[in-house]
């Protein structure tokens, strides 16, 4: 059926009797699995909940293949998806996967480019297709203010809200909890599909979705941890969506005086119920410490958040911490002369962080992020290195056992920042990175392929701040005949008209030079 409606007719108002057909469905669906659900028909109701899921997802798929058809779908749409996810009364009907998909399905008539009649005056001028105006109108006669709201209260008030189960694994299992996302994860998880949603809304309604957001930032700001935990954990979903959002809020967010009316105080409170806000906080200021916070704070920042990265702090609230350090160095109006009285100490609980968690994806987390600070302090490093340069070769023979090549090329790049800070006082790691660079750039070790690069990365710096040649540097020469070998990536391969029109020499297999 899905294939059929998708593909299967040459005129789309046959293709809206379909839609229409499953739009009515699904609602009896949902009602026939809670009947079957409390009648103690599991299976049955397995069952019919997929095949509601199969029929949000046909009208997510033909909405993706034919925007411009779907136009005249896009009101019936909203509207379900209105009645099922932002209407109290049947929210005990619903299940994870069904609110996804119908989660996508709205991102994805709201993101829509193909409705977004153009702004630019120029363009104006030119034919516009109806079907662009219609589902320009549309999206806007639904999404009223009135509307907003809800939505807004409903996405951020219950879909972004911790469940008790990421509660306990946030406290519990931290490093798991936090494990960077990579890719569309909004596709396949509640929460960060409804924080895709609230995003793609703010940025289509900017100013209405802005007011509300600041309303609700207002209304949680008394919580505290005798307000109790559900208080407790809407504040931090409101944290959230302020944070995400941070960039549409620039105007709306007074932030240096947030910063020390609330986030400041918000840290001191050491109640254990209250650790989602403790760490959603020091998240908040790594977020916007980019986009609006004045230069003179900077120094409050680098001191609390060294603190945030104590070994009596809670380890969700130190990896907070140093993304947050990352965040606020990796940034262009980052101050060496601000951040030398703090260096000695970030480096200290850094290092401390490194040590103490255990995930190899964490450990490449903070590791990339003294591997930063390193890079942009340059020769000021070189008393605070001692303890990481004795750490530096356990974790590479330990990221070796648990073949973790993505955290051996971090480690490249860290050694190439401690070279080019330690300039020629680097011979003394010889017995050390000399070995490490044989290795990667090594064409014999299957490795390679992923090492090469910042091998070389090393390797060049290594010479750069040589004092004088070695004939352990010379011995490296013989990786390079190996590595000329190579053959070229196909970014960096000549065109088959360009390599025509030369000559008709036969490929030796090296690099031309």
């Amino acid at each position: 059926l899905k294939v059929m409606v998708i593909h299967g007719f040459a005129r789309f108002n046959m293709i809206i009797e379909a839609l229409e057909f499953i739009r009515e469905q699904i609602p009896n669906m949902l009602e026939l699995r809670h009947r079957l659900l409390c009648s103690g028909h599991h299976p049955a109701s397995a069952v019919v909940g997929k095949t509601a899921v199969l029929m949000a997802k046909t009208l997510c798929e033909v909405q993706a293949h034919q925007p411009l058809c779907y136009v005249s779908f896009i009101a019936p749409s909203l509207e379900l998806i209105s009645s099922l996810l932002f209407t109290p009364a049947v929210r005990g009907q619903l299940f994870d996967q069904l609110i996804i998909t119908c989660l996508n399905l709205l991102r994805q008539i709201v993101m829509c480019e193909d409705y977004k009649p153009p702004s630019s005056v120029q363009v104006m001028e030119l034919h516009i297709p109806n079907q662009v105006l219609e589902a320009h109108q549309t999206k806007a006669d639904f999404f009223k203010s009135s509307t907003c709201e809800q939505v807004c209260q409903q996405l951020v008030g219950h879909y972004m809200v911790l469940t008790q189960e990421e509660l306990q694994c946030l406290v519990e299992e931290p490093e798991e909890f936090l494990q960077e996302k990579v890719g569309e994860n909004y596709q396949f998880s509640l929460r960060e599909s409804a924080e895709a949603v609230l995003l793609s809304l703010v940025h289509e309604f900017q100013q209405t979705f802005a007011s509300f957001l600041l309303a609700m930032m207002h209304s949680v700001a008394g919580s505290g941890p005798q307000s109790g935990s559900e208080a407790i954990l809407l504040k931090e979903a409101v944290y959230k969506a302020v944070g995400l959002a941070a960039y549409d809020l620039y105007d709306e967010v007074d932030y240096n005086s947030w910063y020390f009316s609330h986030l400041l105080p918000e840290l001191q409170i050491t109640d254990t119920t209250y650790l989602p806000v403790r760490h959603r906080v020091v998240w908040l200021m790594g977020t916007w410490v980019g986009v609006k916070m004045s230069e003179s704070l900077r120094p409050s920042l680098y001191s609390h958040l060294n603190a945030m990265l104590e070994p009596s702090q809670h380890l969700s609230v130190r990896i907070a911490a140093a993304d947050a350090m990352r965040m606020a160095v990796d940034d262009f109006v980052f101050s060496v002369q601000d951040f030398r009285d703090f260096l000695p100490e970030s480096m200290k609980q850094l290092f401390q962080l490194l040590c103490d968690v255990t995930q190899p994806e964490t450990k490449l987390r903070v590791l990339n992020v003294l591997s930063l600070v390193i890079e942009v302090v340059r020769a000021e490093i070189q008393p605070h290195l001692p303890a990481l340069l004795q750490y530096l070769p356990q974790l590479w023979v330990e990221s070796g056992k648990e073949n973790s090549s993505l955290l051996r090329c971090v480690i490249l790049g860290t050694l190439s920042h401690i070279v080019a800070g330690l300039g020629p006082l680097s011979a003394g790691l010889y017995s050390f990175i000399l070995p490490v660079v044989q290795f990667a750039t090594d064409t014999s070790v299957a490795e390679h392929v992923y090492l090469t690069e910042d091998g070389l990365e090393l390797w060049l710096a290594t010479l750069k701040h040589s004092p004088s040649p070695s004939a352990e540097l010379l011995a490296l020469v013989g990786n390079a005949v190996g590595l000329l070998g190579l053959e070229l990536p196909s970014a960096l391969s000549p065109s088959p008209s360009s390599s025509s029109s030369t000559t008709n020499t036969p490929s030796t297999g090296l690099i031309d030079m």
